[in-house]
């Protein structure tokens, strides 16, 4: 089941069988309240989490399935400090008859793990997302098709072996 929980996503086709913009978009937000856009998030995080009857009658509409696949804004304050996100995914995850086990999905820009304070920023901002969120976590190196460059630039302080295991020490 695809779920797209971004507010602000631009897909126009109908990809997502649960869409939070048939609730409110960012656009309506913003514009109906003059909010900024990071205001307007957390207003359609601040009146999903009101309305979750909303959400819940979406998701009882498929029984049978299994998996579900949610899209979220990429603003990592919504993960980290915005009461409303975290009371959802605690709905969603405790609530008995939903009997949903959610994954958190990180995805860290490669150029994120060029810079040491980059990456030390990324991993503790997705540690924060996985302590707020009470979560487990898999946390990806997007746009890696970038790396071979970066490398050239030779912007690139260790080799992508070093992020495969996670007991590597960083030595400075």
């Amino acid at each position: 089941l695809l779920i797209n929980l971004d507010p602000a996503n631009e897909t126009t086709s109908n990809i997502f069988d649960i869409d939070i913009r048939s609730l409110i978009t960012l656009d309506d937000a913003s514009s109906n309240l003059h909010l900024g856009p990071n205001s307007s998030f957390i207003y359609c995080f601040n009146f999903l989490n009101e309305n979750f009857s909303w959400l819940q009658s979406q998701l009882n509409s498929f029984p049978h399935v299994n998996y579900y696949l949610i899209d979220t804004p990429g603003q990592i304050e919504l993960f980290t400090t915005c009461p409303s996100f975290k009371a959802i995914i605690t709905k969603l995850t405790h609530h008995n008859e939903m009997n949903i086990h959610l994954t958190c999905v990180n995805l860290i820009e490669s150029i994120n793990i060029c810079d040491m304070s980059k990456y030390i920023f990324s991993c503790m901002s997705v540690l924060n997302a996985m302590i707020n969120l009470e979560l487990p976590q898999v946390n990806l190196i997007s746009k890696s098709d970038m790396i071979k460059e970066l490398k050239k630039e030779n912007e690139f302080p260790f080799d992508l072996e070093f992020f495969k295991n996670p007991n590597n020490e960083i030595r400075l």
